[in-house]
């Protein structure tokens, strides 16, 4: 089959700070099970772009990504799509999808949604259309029923083993250029993301990883992160690298083999994460720094306990001052995101 996949697309065409690693990720799965893939960074090319293009393709398949903000990006570009390639089997995927898939077949056309995961998902509906295979059967997805509502599937089991999952495929993006994007502030340019685990230990009252990725925990083994490091820095060209993980820091000793690896092989980048003010000390921090590790961003969200009580993010002030004087000791920037209009709060 000919399968293209089209990542979230902005309001504003303008040059984005990574590449869109999730659609990177089923590209690969697809290309593994030898279909023809097309993948296309809605951040870097116009719907009309997008279109033409598909069109010279002639996909047999269709997914598109979508999140909650800026959703209506996503509705605009499935009314063209409709237009255009009326008779294409759409779906769509993505945290908005996954949680809301009632809103999808209300606002677009998609005949189904993928929920949560979606590799396997994505693997097993591919063969189903490919072969006149029951949608049905297939876990993990939202199906749109003839009077527009949504069918849902039995729930997919979470895929434990991530080392199973194969790297991003970049190249699947066409004239893929890593110099083509922002990266992170403080990193040396070109910047590549990575995702060493999914899903988070906590369970803020705000976010929505546990409802997208279970309420655990999966970590790619040590072996498996530094052989995707090396790849991205020889193969791919980048000079910096950095860890979309929820939180990197969940386990200390992974963290630690991570950062012996990235010291042996002696590649010269430096890197940043994201963490929990609770799961780092100082220990940790100066052996992260010792490996490259030159920025970390934690979710702070805000300066009251009462507040931090309230959203359920089992940190308290005096956490964060202490992580972050952690950090600044050692020679690392913490960088701190927050949150503005929580219930109960005041000017």
């Amino acid at each position: 089959m000919k399968v293209a996949l089209i990542s979230h697309p902005d309001k504003i065409q303008q040059k984005p700070d990574f590449p869109p690693i999730g659609i990177a990720y089923l590209g690969a799965v697809a290309k593994a099970d030898g279909h023809e893939t097309l993948l296309f960074d809605a951040g870097q090319k116009s719907v009309e772009m997008i279109l033409d293009e598909l069109k010279g393709f002639k996909p047999d398949f269709i997914g598109v990504t979508c999140w909650t903000i800026n959703r209506e990006t996503v509705w605009a570009l499935c009314e063209k799509l409709k237009v255009a390639l009326p008779d294409v089997f759409l779906a769509l995927g993505g945290s908005h999808s996954s949680l809301f898939p009632a809103h999808i077949f209300a606002k677009t056309h998609a005949s189904a949604v993928a929920i949560g995961e979606g590799e396997e998902t994505l693997r097993e509906l591919l063969n189903a259309l490919a072969t006149g295979g029951d949608l049905k059967a297939i876990d993990g997805l939202a199906l749109r029923n003839p009077d527009g509502s949504a069918f849902l599937t039995a729930k997919r089991k979470r895929i434990d083993n991530l080392d199973t999952i194969p790297f991003p495929d970049y190249r699947g993006f066409k004239d893929f250029n890593i110099d083509d994007y922002n990266g992170f502030p403080g990193l040396p340019r070109p910047t590549a993301p990575i995702i060493s685990s999914r899903g988070c230990v906590f369970d803020c009252s705000y976010c929505s990883s546990v409802a997208f990725w279970g309420n655990c925990w999966r970590g790619r083994s040590a072996d498996n992160i530094l052989r995707e490091i090396e790849w991205l820095v020889k193969d791919i060209g980048a000079r910096s690298i950095y860890f979309f993980d929820d939180n990197f820091t969940v386990r200390k000793e992974r963290v630690i083999e991570v950062c012996e690896g990235i010291k042996a092989m002696n590649l010269g980048i430096k890197w940043a994460c994201c963490s929990h003010v609770r799961l780092v000390n100082q220990e940790l921090l100066q052996k992260m720094a010792d490996a490259g590790c030159v920025g970390i961003d934690f979710g702070v969200e805000s300066g009251s306990n009462k507040i931090l009580r309230q959203i359920n993010k089992k940190q308290t002030r005096e956490d964060i001052e202490k992580a972050f004087a952690a950090a600044h000791a050692v020679g690392i920037n913490p960088r701190a995101y927050l949150m503005v209009g929580n219930t109960g709060e005041t000017s």
